[in-house]
């Protein structure tokens, strides 16, 4: 009788053994299923989302001169390589719609200044206030002008697109919106009676500026460096307060 209840006993727990073997086995698929699923569905979010829309630095950093084109009283008296650019990228929106292109919208800091030959100087204007007109510096009583510089500070917003050529080539092409603050200049010369100025009453600030500008460009990168084109159809200066020109800025990707 004993022998018989321990047959039974093991019977028992031999049944139920397999019960939960069977059990387990029957729900394996739909836990691998489960997991299947989201594991896909990270290596999408990571591939559709965190890989593809991202906010980085923005790395381009340019330094270029620019061709002067309008304004006759200053273009007749400057030259190609004494209007110059400088900008650098301080962090952007990229989104790939595509493996090998991005749209980038981008915030950069923009440096240009403007000099013309040294017979000529940006005199504040007598006629408007925050303003600068180019004066021949021998009527002004300079005998030389060893520094004379119009600046103008902007802060670029560029929306982009870029094309990865390969190779380590991109291409990008865009249009940026430019908020300028206002310009000033300053001065470096000696007068006809041999005194030494530095500023003083011949430079400006406050110079009165358009507050929006645009431009439109293209650069062509290899892995660090590269060519940039940049196309200014207005001048920056309010008509009046500066000189009314269009430029062509290229230079370097640093």
């Amino acid at each position: 009788m004993t022998a018989f209840r321990g047959g039974l006993l093991n019977m028992k727990k031999s049944f139920l053994f397999a019960a939960v073997c069977a059990a387990t086995f029957s729900l394996m698929p739909s836990v691998l299923s489960a997991q299947d699923i989201w594991d896909d569905y990270m290596e999408y979010r990571d591939s559709r989302w965190k890989k593809t829309l991202s906010v980085d630095r923005f790395t381009p950093m340019g330094y270029g001169l620019s061709v002067i084109q309008g304004d006759d009283a200053f273009c007749d008296q400057t030259s190609f390589g004494k209007n110059r650019n400088f900008f650098i990228g301080l962090f952007d929106v990229d989104y790939k719609p595509f493996r090998d292109v991005m749209v980038s919208l981008g915030v950069m800091l923009d440096w240009n200044s403007y000099r013309m030959n040294r017979e000529y100087y940006w005199q504040p204007s007598l006629l408007e206030d925050n303003a600068v007109e180019p004066i021949l510096a021998s009527v002004a009583g300079i005998k030389e002008v060893k520094k004379s510089v119009l600046k103008v500070i902007s802060l670029d917003f560029p929306l982009d697109i870029t094309q990865d050529l390969g190779g380590g080539f991109t291409f990008t092409i865009g249009a940026a919106a430019e908020i300028n603050f206002s310009g000033r200049t300053k001065f470096k010369g000696i007068l006809t009676d041999g005194t030494k100025v530095k500023n003083g009453g011949y430079v400006t600030d406050e110079i009165r500026t358009r507050p929006v500008t645009y431009n439109i460009h293209a650069m062509l990168h290899w892995n660090d460096a590269g060519l940039f084109v940049k196309y200014n159809p207005e001048s920056r200066f309010q008509t009046g307060h500066g000189p009314q020109f269009s430029s062509w800025t290229v230079g370097l990707l640093l």
